[in-house]
């Protein structure tokens, strides 16, 4: 009897053993759980997406398919098994705690022709704000990497909790883009971060082309950026309906702008956000730019867009030295069919007309309806010149027709807090 007793306390032992071993909690900052020796099961979320997993290096098997084996986050072949999975659901991808700046000293992080119409992708850093990409400063090399996250021909993903770090020399360290027969739509960057980075040639992050649409930057942070040159979100080349929301941008060091949209960007709003220039910060020129760039050597022709919207913003300027706020300005040669240059009579319209002949000027000679653009409660330093300019140079060899420089064109804007019907439109 005493036998059987001892055999059926060894049977219980065992059983509860081989439970503690299947129902371990996996920890993605550490991937402590039992060795797998069967079949995985899926990692699913509660609303039913599909979970994987990837770190700085690959763990075990790299799969990704729990947090013990994470995938190589620059791993192509899984990024194939991600855009299949999407085909039947959406997918989260959540991003382990640590350093991952081999995009930058190995390759750049490129998603090309990810996501799906319906299916929602999400990559997902920690909420420590420990997922990092740095660009380290390697000696005295003067090489500038080109990029080191790339988002292109994509749709319907959100990037969230990735946190950029380095003094490392980089032209664009994210940037979302398409190709002309491809096309970039639905991307949302949120509570990223882009801190300490004088190394930033361009921007810290930008949009790109006419097939570049609906791309949300919300509640972002970008800090002392740049030496030289470079803007914080650099927007341009035809790219639309760019909504940048509750974030701070403080201390551009380059000679650049905070926010720019150039070159017919248009459905553009920025709401809710704040920024900060400090003494000593450099010689940043504008809070939010909408600037284009014509030249008879190249060819190129750019233009204004005409709707935007600039809302509920706070600009602060402790150095007292940046002398607008907002400005559209346009440098170089005339747009073919239009007078971007203006004569003496024009600019003196500008200057002194009535706000129906200035509107009017602006309707004609840039194709920019005033009307169509909303600036309504920000709030402004008290010693800035204009709370909003515009701006037209001869510059590139072109010449001056008469009138160069920046005028004030406050009230020239709709102010009204009414919102356009596009503006309520969701990006996601």
């Amino acid at each position: 009897m005493k036998a059987v007793q001892i055999l059926l306390l060894i049977l219980c032992i065992s059983i509860c053993s081989s439970c503690s071993k299947t129902n371990g909690d996996i920890d993605i900052n550490t991937g402590s759980e039992g060795e797998d020796k069967g079949t995985v099961d899926e990692d699913v979320d509660a609303d039913g997406s599909r979970i994987y997993y990837v770190s700085s290096l690959a763990r075990g098997r790299g799969d990704g398919e729990e947090a013990l084996h994470a995938a190589d986050f620059l791993d192509d072949k899984f990024w194939v098994k991600v855009q299949q999975e999407l085909q039947t659901r959406s997918v989260t991808v959540k991003f382990a705690v640590g350093n991952y700046q081999r995009a930058y000293t190995e390759k750049t992080f490129t998603l090309k022709g990810m996501g799906h119409d319906t299916h929602h992708l999400i990559l997902e850093g920690s909420d420590t704000q420990q997922t990092i990409f740095t660009a380290p400063k390697i000696g005295d090399s003067e090489t500038v990497v080109p990029l080191m996250v790339s988002i292109m021909d994509c749709q319907n993903i959100t990037i969230r909790d990735f946190h950029f770090r380095g003094e490392g020399s980089v032209r664009y360290v994210l940037r979302v883009s398409s190709t002309p027969e491809g096309g970039t739509k639905n991307i949302s960057i949120e509570d990223c971060s882009w801190v300490d980075m004088p190394g930033v040639v361009a921007g810290p992050t930008g949009t790109i082309n006419p097939t570049t649409s609906h791309i949300t930057f919300k509640n972002c942070t970008f800090k002392r950026i740049g030496t030289e040159s470079g803007h914080m979100i650099y927007n341009a080349h035809g790219v639309q309906h760019v909504h940048v929301i509750d974030s701070h941008f403080e201390d551009m060091y380059g000679y650049g702008d905070y926010v720019r949209f150039r070159d017919n960007c248009d459905y553009a709003l920025v709401s809710g956000c704040t920024f900060v220039h400090n003494a000593n910060a450099g010689r940043a020129r504008l809070f939010i730019s909408v600037p284009n760039f014509n030249s008879s050597v190249d060819g190129r022709i750019e233009t204004f867009g005409t709707h935007y919207v600039f809302v509920n913003n706070t600009f602060v300027d402790h150095s007292n030295t940046l002398e607008r706020a907002i400005a559209f300005h346009h440098y170089g040669y005339n747009r073919p069919g239009f007078s971007y240059l203006l004569t003496s009579e024009e600019g003196a319209i500008l200057e002194s007309g009535t706000v129906a002949e200035k509107k009017q000027l602006l309707l004609e000679n840039f194709a920019v309806n005033m009307d169509l653009i909303r600036i309504y409660n920000n709030h402004y330093p008290s010693h800035i010149d204009s709370e909003v300019a515009f701006g037209s140079f001869a510059s590139s060899g072109a010449e001056s027709k008469g009138w160069e420089g920046f005028v004030g064109v406050f009230e020239t804007v709709n102010s009204s807090s009414e919102p356009f019907d596009w503006e309520m439109e969701d990006p996601q």
